[in-house]
């Protein structure tokens, strides 16, 4: 055997060592999302009640409750308006600015990598076409640690995957030694439409230009073009690439925000949040402004994915402004 396919293989059993640590965190977040759901179902019940409604219609509007304003911005899933704002001895600014240091990063499961230097997500910036497919890769149903292992290993320097063209020039083969064939196939999937339909691009302007930089209409142009996407997917690479997408700005989804409140934000939507991070950052600059806000949105939903947001309090202390990060 070749040492480029020990190298291969040693990766792939790396995500597979991964998927088998995880099985019983897989199995604890089947359960948490089962008993959630049905929270909700309740809550939204006895909101029905105390409205004078029957609550048929309620299980219904479950389904297609939003926090969309119809400019495609907002993210779609269940609204937040009955998560309670956790109290905090910290001001607005302070959380802010706490979520934008590198401590609050370092808090995050990020899988570092053995190469120093190398990728890591979600702390590492991508391209709109990268961000397409890791959000493809985080909505799947499994741990986002594993997701963000496969992640790293897909954008590694030493891949130097960057563009629609390099990815079909990576192939199936190469492709297979880091996820098993689904993945694979819907990754070149991807890949496949950015290059024949969107011109190739790594920045998406075509599809963009396509939907007239309208966000509803990207929203869904993106649904009905790649295989798999769905509302939740396209809600995980709008939170990213409203860095370089100016139109999608600001956007927060439902976890972002249930996150926001957890750790003392008083926020109710995207706009909301908005202010309170302009108003932490005192930046002019546009691209600064949305790139700080898609840090705290990232941060955000990766302290509520592993149910860290109950640390941020004893963990802010005195947390300068990170000049990097925004």
């Amino acid at each position: 055997m070749t040492s480029g396919n020990t190298e291969d293989n040693s990766t792939k059993r790396s995500i597979e060592q991964v998927e088998a640590e995880d099985g019983s965190a897989k199995a604890e977040t089947r359960t948490n999302e089962v008993d959630e759901k049905h929270e909700n179902v309740v809550e939204e019940q006895r909101e029905s009640q105390a409205e004078g409604h029957d609550s048929t219609p309620a299980l219904k509007r479950r389904k297609t409750n939003t926090q969309d304003s119809g400019d495609g911005k907002q993210g779609s899933g269940r609204s937040t308006r009955n998560s309670k704002v956790k109290p905090s001895s910290h001001e607005p600014k302070k959380i802010v600015q706490f979520l934008l240091s590198d401590k609050a990063i370092d808090m995050l499961d990020q899988l570092d990598s053995e190469n120093e230097g190398d990728f890591h997500f979600p702390k590492d910036r991508l391209n709109p076409f990268q961000d397409l497919i890791a959000a493809c890769m985080v909505s799947k149903p499994f741990s986002h640690r594993v997701a963000t292992r496969a992640i790293n290993d897909l954008f590694s320097k030493e891949n130097s995957l960057t563009s629609p063209q390099e990815v079909l020039d990576f192939g199936h083969d190469k492709m297979q030694t880091l996820h098993k064939d689904k993945t694979t196939v819907q990754i070149l999937g991807i890949a496949q439409v950015c290059q024949s339909t969107f011109g190739g691009s790594a920045s998406l302007s075509g599809a963009r230009e396509k939907a007239s930089h309208d966000p509803a209409k990207e929203r869904d142009l993106l649904v009905k073009s790649f295989k798999g996407y769905g509302p939740k997917t396209v809600d995980i690479f709008f939170r990213r690439v409203q860095v370089d997408w100016q139109e999608v700005y600001p956007f927060a989804d439902a976890a972002t925000i249930k996150a926001a409140r957890a750790i003392g934000l008083d926020v109710d939507g995207a706009e909301g949040l908005r202010k309170v991070v302009d108003e932490a950052i005192e930046e002019t600059d546009g691209e600064k402004k949305r790139l700080a806000f898609a840090k705290v949105v990232d941060v955000l939903v990766y302290l509520g994915l592993e149910k860290k947001t109950d640390q941020v309090e004893k963990q802010i202390g005195t947390t300068r402004k990170c000049d990097h990060l925004v």
